[in-house]
């Protein structure tokens, strides 16, 4: 039995019917770097990396970034970014990551929103507050 409009279960397939290629497409425009870091888990990648400068196992640790970590440490210290921005003439990489991931240690970041990072050839050279 049809109620007038439709069929009650039409709504529930359309809705998987839009959000499954989303879904796909999301999965899709993730890097393989994201999938090979466990992001936000610091403690495993201090653990694999032994030789890691004790400094930067410690930001990692406390889940804050600090100029010259690498992607990978950014992203095992939490550092998810929301939007990237690629800029190959000049070789360096720009991410928005919202400040509530991360436990950020220097006062002047506290009442960001998001920090803009910079990188250079795969290091953070730039840390930017955005409120």
């Amino acid at each position: 039995m049809r109620k007038q409009g439709g069929s009650t279960h039409s709504l529930p397939r359309t809705v998987l019917l839009l959000v499954a290629p989303l879904m796909v497409l999301s999965s899709a425009c993730s890097s393989g770097r994201d999938a090979l870091i466990s992001v936000g888990d610091g403690v495993a990648y201090v653990a694999a990396h032994p030789d890691i400068d004790p400094d930067v196992a410690a930001a990692i640790l406390a889940r804050d970034i600090k100029a010259g970590m690498t992607v990978d440490e950014v992203l095992a210290a939490g550092g998810r970014p929301v939007f990237r921005t690629l800029y190959a003439e000049t070789a360096r990489e720009s991410w928005l990551v919202p400040a509530a991931q991360l436990q950020l240690g220097h006062y002047r970041y506290h009442n960001a929103l998001m920090l803009r990072l910079v990188f250079e050839r795969g290091r953070v050279i730039a840390i930017e507050p955005i409120n």
